[in-house]
Parts: structure tokens; sequence; C-alpha cells
């Protein structure tokens, strides 16, 4: 296979610049091997990470209907969920959640698709994230939680992150406070939520 000196392929050169067109000539010849799709530069980015990257949302859905695989992991460990995150496409988000990757995906940082958006104020991939049960929890190396990501910038995500784990707080106290009632008959429990 030919490759520049960075390992980019003209597949990866194609995504990289949103060329949907390029993509599919590429991908239709018939002498490629069938792993093409997923070669990796010397960075370990697939032509879907790239395409990601640079929101060529087109070009992902092309990839990724022509057996593109989302969970391959960069020198990073980041996999094209990571990439979306960064970028605040929330369509790719939705598209490669579908497609198997895990929200709560780690990278070498331990951050997660979450620490990501947060940090980069995207407000809508964050409560997609959320929906998709993404940790609140999950530290990454340098001790940090999703909360801790959170710029000033957007009053939004810090309201969503907050509200979201009053919720999970709440809702564990609740099952915690069922399985002890169980034992105990005469025991109620009576949830209230403050404004």
């Amino acid at each position: 296979t030919l490759r520049g000196d960075d390992g980019m392929t003209c597949l990866h050169l194609a995504t990289q610049n949103g060329k949907l067109e390029c993509v599919h000539v590429i991908l239709s010849q018939n002498n490629l091997p069938r792993r093409f799709i997923n070669l990796q530069d010397e960075g370990g980015w697939t032509s879907l990470v790239w395409a990601a990257e640079n929101k060529h949302e087109e070009v992902i859905d092309f990839l990724l209907k022509h057996g593109a695989d989302p969970l391959i992991s960069d020198a990073e460990g980041n996999i094209a969920l990571h990439w979306a995150a960064l970028s605040g496409s929330l369509f790719t988000c939705q598209l490669l959640l579908d497609y198997g990757c895990d929200v709560n995906s780690t990278n070498t940082n331990g951050e997660t698709p979450l620490h990501i958006a947060l940090r980069q104020d995207h407000y809508e991939c964050v409560v997609l994230f959320l929906m998709r049960k993404a940790r609140l929890d999950l530290k990454n190396k340098n001790g940090q939680l999703p909360v801790d990501c959170i710029v000033a910038k957007n009053p939004k995500c810090a309201t969503i992150v907050k509200l979201t784990t009053t919720l999970q707080i709440l809702i564990k106290d609740r099952k915690s406070t069922r399985m002890n009632s169980s034992h105990d008959q005469n025991s109620y429990a009576i949830f209230c939520l403050k404004k």
C-alpha cells in the first residue's frame, strides 16, 4: 500500500479533507486489501478518525456503512468517539455510539469522551453522553472527574452535570433504601427534590 512519510494513505487524505467522491472512488477499487479502510497512519489514526476530527459527517457515515471500525485506538488510546467529542459533532457522536463505541472508553490519559466534550464546551455532546450513561465518577490520570473539566463559558454544561449527578445520587439512594426496606416492612422512603 502506497503511503506518505507520515503513514497516510490516499484514503486518509480524502477523509481528512472531506472529499466523499474521492473516498467512494478509492474504496470501489477491487484490488484493495480488505483492511485498507482501517489502516492507521503513524499516529494510529484511521481514515474514520481523520473524518471525525474534521466533522465530515457524510464521509463518516459512508465509512461506517462500508466497514470502518470505530473502536480502533490511536497511539494515545483515543477511539473515534474521543475525536468526535473534541470536534463537537452531535451527529457523529450519535452515529459512533450507535455503531458500538463505548461512551465510557478511556484513552491513555484516562479521559472519556465526556471529559473532552466538557473541556471543549460542547453542550449537545455532553447531554448525549449523559443520556447514554456516561459515568461522572471516572477520574483521568490528573485526578479530574468530568465535572472538573467544565469551562466557565457555558453554564449549561455545569447545570446539566450537576443535575445528572444529583439524580444519580437520588436513584442510588432510592435503590439502597428499597433494599433495606425489603427487610423492614414498616419502613417507607419519601423523596423530595429542593428547588
